[in-house]
């Protein structure tokens, strides 16, 4: 608009510069006309297609946000990027990119502006419709080498951290190349650290070892409750039992003292876990309209937990010549103080390309990806007796079960490994077909193959096994869009999308998929968008073969007795896994109701209808455990001690949704600047005024456009989930769940009703702060009787971030150059504390739902240091 500008201000000042007066009798008006035309070149990095952005967002606003890299901005735009179907898809300029580890450590300082497009938008990019596309347009130019510091703990004590990483990155004219490293170390957190209350009256277990009936609830021998002179149901083992074989009398003076250890010390909530990525990209032109992108990275993390003591169960025989007793007893002992442990090894190494390229309204792209990932895994599962057990059931006197017994003992150790390959490759053609009235027809076709392998290897003392899956696909998707209506008519601008894909894989056959879409304005502020799709889904070669690995004492509500239970769950893959139908229906109006503000409103509905669905096993309500009963073993007493928790299929699913939201952005005036830095401040906005008219920071029109601000910048967003139904049919005849009202979706609790997420954001001059806060209903879960009812709570939680962001901090900068390019960030993370409540019908608390066992890591306090070098 400014070129044309000047050219009309020409022509007026030619006019009013000639010799005869303007409107004289001879010439009352211009003679000669000349026409003048005003072209806008293509906005640098828009998206294709038709359909806009829901909302844009520069500088100023993402400085509200607080975030260090492009991966903690997608985290805090998390409310406008929701989505059923996944994760966000991410562009770069407006073209596909390698994979998002090529751009995830980029500081939020290179980016000019980010879009966020409705996910109609990911056909047209050949990926399937169900997730929302961010667009994040660089600038131009730019350099950084950053390094951060990250240091957190929790305000009860445990689970501290320590992080580092480093990148660099460089933009030049059309190049760009980045390194990023990073490492953190994340200490171990355990039961004894929190308020938890074990109930191990039934497992007293400690070195020495104490001695307690077979049957529960049974007296160990008359003979020594008449010693004592009332009932004795446990006893410790004297000392000297070690040496000799101990009399009835021994046991006097330890009759009801039990010896035990206690469990909460070597059982951990959260384990110790180390982390390393190192991530390299690069980014570089091989033509006028092609350009090439290059990505590698790795990523390795190391985990260990603590599963308790090695505690073991042994029948003493009455008949045994160390046992003093008249009938058989239990002696419940822990071999040695060394916890049980898990010891996980994941390794990630990835490498992609992509070439994307232009030719007139053809454009193209070509994609390769290859990736490796290696997981290890031991558990120590527990300890096996057997040989010791026929010791003792032998008689054998060379044998004291009360004393050393780790040569006829041995830890049951499990062992598993999985790794697998996976290759892949497409091709993208996107391009106009003809032109209509209302404009062009455009459509996209992609192809595609990808070829997975996976072997896993499990063993244990007694078992060992492998299995090998692979699976070979062919794809194909295509999109095409009709523009039927243009804008500005009565009706408005209409258009209609049509999209199909099917593919072939080797080990489910063919399964297919269509959609269509309906993009309607009405006005220039509002917006509809329909959307119907009907596709298949084959389970993961991960879900079908992943290794077997058996965790043992993990902490279970039984709702068939309402006690808290010790089991060994199983996960892994489940072969017997069939593919899934499903149907999406979703229908979302857009409103901009002020022309001159930042403001947007958003209304969403969601159908989805899943038939064979793939689900992971649902809580073990009785419901539960009567239609997989072959998933759940219990003991002769009835007591609930193994889960399988393998995923499964369910005949059908059902979940529909209405989600409302609004986000609003509210420019701050400036304050003056100190003086002698007005010039230095001029030159910093001309600087980025220029960036930003070359990135087209000023777009007109097509969704919501945040306006820059010297001054800074408030910004405010509200979501509010309503779930409507949340269902599921596991077999023909069999009641349905009803995931709202009674069933468990999970294991901790129903579906909430609500959920709402409200973020504010605050930056002025070099200060800001951002509180997120997070809401959602309370649920109930219907167990086996009334007593066995659960209520759980409503939840509320809020993070805090603070931070200060030295560079335009002019005083400090001014007397410590040191803090040039530095912020420093404070954070809380729940920091009210607050936790999930869980009581039954009696206002009592299960074990299993003491409310450090479902959030033992509670208030998280994090400081963080970053340094900027340009």
């Amino acid at each position: 608009m400014l070129p044309a500008l000047s050219v009309v201000t020409s022509v007026i000042a030619q006019d009013t510069g000639s010799s005869e007066p303007h409107g004289s009798s001879k010439d009352s008006g211009l003679t000669d006309v000349e026409t003048i035309a005003v072209t806008a070149r293509p906005l640098t990095g828009q998206t294709i297609g038709s359909i806009e952005p829901d909302f844009s967002i520069g500088q100023a606003e993402m400085r509200t946000f607080g975030a260090h890299s492009i991966d903690e901005l997608i985290e805090a735009l998390a409310p406008q990027l929701d989505s059923t179907s996944g994760p966000p898809i991410v562009l770069v300029n407006g073209l596909r990119v390698s994979g998002f580890r090529e751009i995830r450590s980029y500081p939020t300082e290179a980016i000019a502006r980010v879009e966020v497009l409705p996910e109609e938008v990911a056909l047209r990019y050949g990926y399937a419709a169900g997730s929302k596309i961010i667009n994040i347009v660089l600038r131009p130019r730019f350099r950084s080498v950053t390094a951060e510091l990250t240091g957190s703990t929790t305000t009860e004590g445990g689970a501290e951290t320590a992080g580092f990483n480093a990148s660099l990155l460089v933009i030049r004219s059309k190049m760009r190349w980045s390194l990023a490293v990073e490492a953190s170390l994340e200490n171990e957190l355990f039961e004894s650290e929190r308020d938890i209350v074990n109930d191990d009256s039934a497992q007293l277990f400690s070195t020495s070892g104490n001695i307690s009936a077979v049957s529960p609830d049974t007296e160990i021998d008359s003979a020594l409750s008449a010693l004592v002179g009332q009932p004795i149901f446990v006893a410790a083992v004297p000392a000297g039992a070690s040496n000799s074989a101990p009399t009835l009398d021994d046991f006097v003076a330890t009759a009801g003292q039990p010896d035990f250890l206690d469990p909460a010390v070597f059982r951990t909530l959260a384990p110790r876990q180390e982390t390393v990525s190192v991530d390299a990209s690069l980014f570089r032109p091989l033509g006028d309209k092609t350009s090439l992108s290059i990505s590698a990275g790795i990523d390795a993390s190391w985990q260990e937990s603590r599963l308790g003591l090695p505690a073991f169960t042994l029948t003493l025989p009455a008949a045994n010549p160390f046992s003093p007793f008249a009938g058989d007893t239990s002696l419940s002992r822990s071999l040695g103080t060394d916890p049980l442990d898990r010891d996980r090894r994941d390794l990630t190494t990835e490498a992609a390309s992509v070439i994307n390229g232009a030719d007139g309204a053809l454009r193209w792209s070509l994609t390769a990806r290859y990736r490796r990932e290696e997981s290890t895994s031991q558990t120590e599962r527990g300890v096996d007796v057997s040989r010791a057990q026929s010791f003792v059931n032998a008689g054998d006197g060379s044998f004291n079960p009360f004393g050393a017994i780790e040569n006829a003992a041995e830890i049951n150790r499990e062992f598993s490994e999985a790794i697998t390959d996976t290759i892949e490759a497409d091709g993208l053609v996107q391009t106009n077909l003809f032109r209509l009235p209302a404009g062009a027809v455009s459509a996209s076709i992609r192809a595609g193959y990808s070829s997975q392998q996976q072997s896993s290897d499990f063993e244990t003392l007694t078992d060992s096994r492998r299995i090998a899956l692979s699976r070979d696909e062919m794809s194909a998707r295509s999109s095409i869009d009709f523009p039927m209506l243009a804008s500005g008519g009565v009706v408005g601008g209409l258009s209609l999308s049509l999209n199909a894909e099917v593919s072939d894989l080797s080990d489910f056959g063919t399964i297919r998929g269509w959609g269509s879409g309906l993009n309607w304005r009405p006005a220039r502020s509002v917006r509809l968008l329909l959307s119907y799709r009907r596709d298949e889904r084959a389970p993961t070669v991960f879900q079908l073969g992943a290794p077997e690995i058996i965790t043992p004492a993990v902490r279970t509500f039984d709702f068939m007795t309402g006690q808290t239970v010790f089991v060994t769950t199983k996960d892994g893959g489940n072969s017997d896994l069939v593919a899934e139908s499903r149907e999406n229906f979703r229908a979302a109006l857009n409103i901009d109701p002020l022309p001159h503000a930042d403001l947007g409103l958003t209304i969403e509905y969601r159908y989805r209808q899943t038939t064979d669905a793939v689900a992971a096993l649902p809580t073990a309500t009785a419901e539960i455990r009567d239609a997989f009963s072959e998933r759940f073993t219990v003991d002769p007493n009835g007591t609930l001690i193994a889960v399988d928790q393998r995923a499964i299929t369910l005949a059908r699913t059902v979940n529909e949704r209405v989600r409302w939201g609004l986000d609003y952005s509210v420019p701050l005036a400036a304050a003056p600047p100190p003086a002698g830095l007005l010039a230095q401040r001029r030159a910093a906005a001309e600087s980025e005024a220029t960036q930003d008219k070359a990135n087209g920071q000023t777009r007109m029109g097509g969704g919501r456009r945040r306006r820059g601000a010297a001054g800074g910048r408030i910004q405010f967003s509200l979501y509010h989930s309503v779930q409507l139904s949340d269902t599921a049919l596991i077999a023909p005849g069999v009641p349905v769940l009803d995931f709202l009202n009674g069933s468990a979706a999970g294991a901790f609790g129903g579906t909430p009703r609500h959920l709402i997420d409200a973020r504010i954001g605050f930056s002025h001059q070099g200060f800001g702060t951002r509180l997120s806060f997070n809401w959602r209903s309370g649920t109930n879960v219907t167990g086996n009787g009334n007593l066995d009812n659960l209520q759980f709570s409503s939840l509320a939680t809020a993070d805090l971030r603070i931070f200060l962001d030295m560079n335009r901090r002019f005083a400090f900068v001014r007397s410590l150059p040191f803090l040039r390019g530095a912020r420093l960030s404070l954070e809380a993370r729940n920091m009210f504390d607050d936790k999930l409540s869980v009581t039954d019908r009696t206002g009592a608390t299960p074990d299993r739902y003491q409310a450090d066992n479902i959030d033992p890591v509670g208030r998280l306090v994090m400081l963080r240091f970053r340094k900027m070098f340009r």
